[in-house]
């Protein structure tokens, strides 16, 4: 009970875990703390898939692919998504270009991919989004006025994204299991708290991809 009690407001991680506290990050991650558990989406696996699907859904074409993600390791978690993509594109013969995400100037994004499908030898066959603003993928192929000629697939559920799937524009997007994120972390808080981190982590190791994160999942949606 005292380690659910700590007032937290003005201390790190390290800080709360030091004090006796329970820390589990979900979503995103801090690996370098002293959290106990991440609970979420394993970004090196998503980015593999996210790859995967997209180079399923253009085929037998080989040629330029663009990712809207993150190529920067100072983000850990985006470079690990988008680092992962580009290895499954590269690995089914594609020439990958990476547009780093600009997250305060979405145009931008969309005015670099669309020149890449304009002028890239080899030609532009596909684009993936890894993020939440993975539609600027399908905004720049119908600027581009490319949309039937490349394979888009997405992250995430934006109302923009799912407009552009309907449209048939977008392929098929990546939805993290949210839901099941924090439906988990106040069982495993008690769990912890109540028999222990070690047999907390038994309970769940079928979940577990090694001694500190759990896996919520990833579904592929056409």
């Amino acid at each position: 009970d005292d380690a659910i009690q700590l007032d937290t407001t003005d201390l790190s991680i390290d800080e709360v875990v030091d004090d006796g506290g329970t820390v589990i990050t979900f979503d995103s991650d801090l690996a370098d703390s002293t959290r106990q558990l991440y609970v979420g989406t394993i970004n090196e696996e998503a980015g593999k898939t996210g790859g995967e699907t997209l180079a399923e859904l253009i085929g037998d074409a080989e040629g330029t692919v663009v990712i809207l993600g993150y190529d920067d390791p100072i983000w850990p978690d985006g470079y690990n998504r988008t680092h992962e993509a580009r290895k499954a594109l590269e690995d089914a013969g594609h020439t990958v270009v990476v547009r780093q995400t600009e997250w305060g100037d979405h145009q931008a994004n969309v005015d670099y991919i669309q020149t890449v499908f304009e002028t890239a030898d080899p030609p532009a066959v596909g684009c993936l989004g890894v993020f939440s603003n993975a539609y600027g993928c399908a905004e720049a192929a119908v600027a581009a006025g490319m949309e039937d000629d490349i394979a888009i697939a997405a992250f995430d559920a934006e109302p923009e994204t799912l407009e552009f799937m309907e449209q048939g524009i977008i392929q098929a997007t990546h939805t993290q299991r949210i839901y099941y994120m924090g439906y988990l972390i106040p069982y495993l808080l008690y769990a912890i708290n109540t028999i222990g981190l070690d047999e907390t982590i038994s309970l769940v190791s079928s979940l577990m991809v090694d001694d500190e994160r759990l896996d919520t999942g990833l579904d592929v949606i056409p």
